[in-house]
């Protein structure tokens, strides 16, 4: 399974390729039924997906037997118990792709299930998912559609003390309690991993599965001629990731619109708000106005499933969001831990005064977050493209962002790197001057910075704002205009930072806006009427043709896709500490009571000395010095390395490739901890002196009785005391 060559990291589609076809062709296993290869064949790829640390492939398949269909051919009937719970529902799906892989190389039929087999199935996992939860639940009508196309027949134990009403004493299957083992590999591994399955089913010849389609649509009830899909009634199918983005317009790049009528945006999803437990916060429903900005990309910190929000928002939200919160999100997975990334947009707020702000330091979040009336907008979601290809989930609008932006400006022809290089420009963050200036020059679309968000405003609010602003009038380098409330929430909405008094509103940097508006500096329009493409457009739901109608450059969306999450389970991302939790791993003994002080033990007279004790660790030599210790640096500065040396011949010995250490004459393992002598006074003493530090410094510093480790190399006692003096 882990051969030391580069096969091992080819696609997992490729190595079930071959671990299939080995068992089918009998170049693994001797089995003498077909029956008897596929189950090696589920099994061994069980064990592969789960990298063999989980009991799934042991103890969560039963077992697999071909059984009869009613036209006297064979099917694959595989038994799953409770523990294939364990594998994950990526893992229990593709078991049973896997199987239908076999049975398709070993030229065995289809299961053809009967009607009331295929109505179990529906009863039964509502059966299950009442007295047990799953993580994900079909709708009855999908859990339908599955059964009846399903190649192989998912069977297992009863697991369960309840037994189903209906559809009893069915000849094909065994009991009338709910299967555990069934129920997770439908529910949480077909139904909920079906992108992820349409990936793989993609890559493998022998294998079709077109229905994975319609299931990941929610047009599984369309296709049989009747009942409604998830779409036409509200539903979610979208969290999956299937094709969800509408299919009527293509990004236009030559005007930074739009072509058709409607703008090419991801369905919303509602599947993140199912089983939403109180006390758990919803930080933005599906797809609104308001919620987080996709941004795809990813910061040094990310990880697999992680996404990436500003530090401020995590502050305006009560602090309910952390780092390595768990959060529950509309796409492109169902769940992301929470990163904190200073490096994207931030949240915009109205203050109770009625200023409007864009928070992007953290300790401005906490400062004004008490006088936060409404955040306007979460700031943006950074999510790595990879999520989207490990969900297999199509990619939705782009957030307008700097990066992409730059690589426009530099296509118009300006000189980037020059720009890059003066000290006095910033191209992340230009002067509304510049920014207009770039524009104007290069012909290029306007700076994401002071790109305000057109599409969330409909064309009459963007008639009324013109109307408003061409009204108003300039004092000194501020706009002001009428406090109404329809402008205000105009504003607001369109992220424009303005401050607000009882009968006025205040635009700073106001320029940007005029522009785009069509209006120049001595606030006059520039049109009469917006054309009737514009006012049209998205049935006049969305403002952005009509600011590309009437500014002097091009207006990209600037958040076209809104990303809906919840707080998934906030204790998941508590500190976790040792116990009874410690301070260094630094062996002591017994010498340190029952607290395992280092100081105590320091101070405590043996027959030896002060502090003098007796510890098992790991030895190392100097390659310098040849001198013997077991810290990890040299008195005379070089860094030790373990020494290995056979205890029954004296031979020393070198770790092979896999790290493991053996004596070739004795043929024994050989290990490098032995007993030391520790002058654990001078030691502390020592440790205290290279960090400036004093053992008045903290109240108690615990070590560990014994190291657990291979090599039980103990860590530098200072490390230990900083953490002891900051309670760490």
């Amino acid at each position: 399974m882990r051969p030391a060559d580069e096969r091992y990291f080819e696609r997992i589609e490729d190595q079930l390729d071959e671990l299939v076809t080995d068992f089918v062709e009998g170049t693994v296993g001797e089995f003498d039924s077909p029956a008897g290869k596929i189950e090696g064949a589920v099994r061994t790829a069980v064990a592969l997906l789960t990298e063999g640390v989980v009991a799934a492939p042991i103890e969560g398949i039963d077992r697999v037997e071909l059984l009869e269909n009613d036209d006297g051919t064979q099917f694959v009937n595989v038994y799953y118990a409770g523990p294939i719970r364990s594998a994950g529902g990526t893992a229990q799906a593709l078991s049973v792709l896997v199987a239908d892989y076999a049975r398709s190389l070993l030229d065995i039929d289809q299961f053809r299930p009967r009607d009331e087999e295929v109505e179990r199935y529906a009863e039964e996992i509502d059966l299950y998912d009442s007295e047990t939860g799953l993580q994900y639940t079909p709708k009855a009508k999908e859990t339908t559609f599955i059964a009846d196309r399903m190649p192989i027949m998912l069977d297992g134990e009863a697991t369960s003390d309840r037994e189903v009403e209906g559809f009893r004493d069915l000849d094909r299957i065994d009991t009338n309690a709910a299967r555990g083992g069934m129920c997770l590999v439908l529910a949480e591994g077909i139904a909920l991993k079906a992108p992820k399955i349409q990936r793989y089913t993609r890559q493998l010849d022998a294998v079709e599965w077109p229905w994975l389609q319609d299931l990941i649509d929610g047009t599984y009830g369309e296709s049989d001629g009747g009942g409604e899909s998830d779409e036409a009634t509200g539903g979610d199918t979208a969290g999956k990731g299937g094709t969800d983005v509408a299919d009527a317009g293509e990004t236009d790049g030559s005007d930074g619109d739009t072509d058709g009528d409607v703008p090419p945006r991801a369905e919303p999803s509602e599947k993140f708000l199912r089983d939403l437990i109180a006390g758990r916060p919803v930080f933005s429903h599906p797809s609104e106005s308001g919620g987080f900005r996709l941004r795809y990309g990813r910061a040094r910190n990310h990880g697999f499933a992680t996404a990436g929000v500003h530090p401020a928002t995590m502050h305006l939200v009560d602090d309910f969001l952390a780092t390595g919160t768990q959060i529950k999100t509309e796409r492109p997975g169902k769940a992301a831990g929470v990163v904190p990334v200073d490096s994207i947009e931030g949240p915009t707020v109205r203050l109770a005064n009625g200023d409007v702000r864009r928070i992007d330091d953290p300790q401005e979040a906490l400062a004004v977050r008490n006088g936060v009336e409404e955040i306007l907008d979460l700031g943006e979601y950074l999510v790595n493209y990879g999520e989207f290809v490990e969900n297999n989930h199509p990619l939705a609008p782009a957030a307008y962002a700097v990066e992409w932006w730059v690589q426009e400006f530099a296509d118009a022809g300006a000189d980037v790197r020059a720009l890059r290089d003066d000290p006095t420009v910033s191209l992340d963050d230009p002067t509304p001057e510049e920014a207009l200036a770039w524009a104007d020059d290069y012909d290029a679309p306007f700076h994401p910075a002071y790109t305000y968000l057109w599409h969330d405003i409909t064309v009459d609010e963007f008639e009324q704002l013109a109307a408003a602003v061409a009204d108003g009038e300039v004092t000194g380098d501020v706009l002001v205009v009428e406090g109404v409330e329809p402008v205000a929430r105009t504003l607001e909405t369109l992220l424009v930072e303005h401050t607000q008094t009882a009968d006025a509103i205040r635009v700073p940097a106001f320029r940007p806006l005029l522009r785009q508006l069509g209006i120049d500096d001595g606030l006059r329009r520039n049109w009469n009427q917006l054309p009737e493409s514009a006012r049209t457009y998205d049935d006049g739901e969305n403002a952005i043709r009509a600011a590309n109608a009437v500014a002097p450059f091009r207006v990209r969306e600037r958040a076209p896709t809104r990303v809906g999450n919840r707080m998934g389970r906030p204790e998941k991302s508590e500190s976790r500490e040792l116990s009874p939790a410690v301070h260094t791993l630094f062996p002591i003994g017994e010498a340190g009571g029952s607290q395992r002080s280092v100081g105590e033990a320091a101070r405590t007279r043996t027959d030896a000395g002060r502090g003098v004790i007796e510890a098992r660790v790991g030895d190392r030599a100097c390659p310098d010095c040849g001198e013997h210790t077991y810290e990890l640096q040299c008195d005379c500065g070089a860094h030790t390395e373990p020494y290995y040396e056979c205890r029954e011949c004296g031979t020393v010995c070198e770790p092979d490739e896999s790290g493991r250490v053996v004596c070739d004459r004795c043929d024994r393992e050989v290990e490098s901890p032995r007993e030391f002598t520790i002058d654990l006074n001078e030691t502390l003493a020592t440790a205290l002196d290279d960090i400036g530090e004093r053992e008045g410094a903290f109240e108690m510093l615990k070590g560990v009785k014994g190291l657990s480790s291979a090599d039980k190399t103990p860590e530098p006692l200072g490390k230990g005391v900083l953490r002891a003096k900051h309670g760490t």
